[in-house]
């Protein structure tokens, strides 16, 4: 992987990051520009080629998460950044980083949603204050974003060492 994708993928999971933990989005306006470099300096880099290799992976990566949006498994923003993020790591690189990033974000969600279910209980049962009954209300949803970067950074920690995943 060269540095300049490596670069642009730390810099994408690491801005959708910071606005997924805090604000509980991402951005439009931040993934289209990555989606769009990705694809030019493929086709840059490598011609007709590289610029159809992009294309096939967010296609991919649409094909993979689309279905997960519509069952309400991830929110679009999520997809979009799988989508984003294949437009530089390509089809292999994508269907990898998707398979680990689904990973990471059960490592995580899993424990959010099995406290998500026993609050409920306790607000069914009368004994959860207001504030957190609110909050349950709302759903508890688990930032996939950090869960890509962890999972990219594992992926190429694995790379780096020689580790075939």
């Amino acid at each position: 992987m060269s540095g300049i994708v490596e670069g642009a993928l730390i810099a994408l999971f690491l801005g959708c990051s910071a606005t997924d933990l805090t604000r509980g989005k991402i951005y439009n306006a931040y993934l289209f520009p990555f989606l769009v470099t990705g694809l030019l300096f493929h086709g840059y880099m490598t011609g007709a080629a590289g610029f159809n290799s992009s294309v096939m992976a967010i296609g991919l990566a649409f094909a993979l998460f689309y279905p997960l949006w519509t069952l309400r498994v991830v929110a679009a923003g999520d997809a979009k950044l799988l989508m984003a993020a294949a437009a530089w790591a390509g089809p292999a690189g994508s269907v990898k980083l998707a398979a680990a990033s689904i990973v990471a974000g059960a490592i995580v969600g899993l424990p959010l949603a099995i406290a998500r279910r026993a609050g409920i209980k306790d607000m069914e049962r009368g004994t959860l204050p207001e504030g957190e009954a609110t909050r349950l209300r709302k759903g508890t949803r688990a930032p996939f974003a950090p869960a890509c970067l962890v999972a990219f950074l594992v992926l190429r920690i694995a790379e780096l060492q020689g580790w075939r995943l």
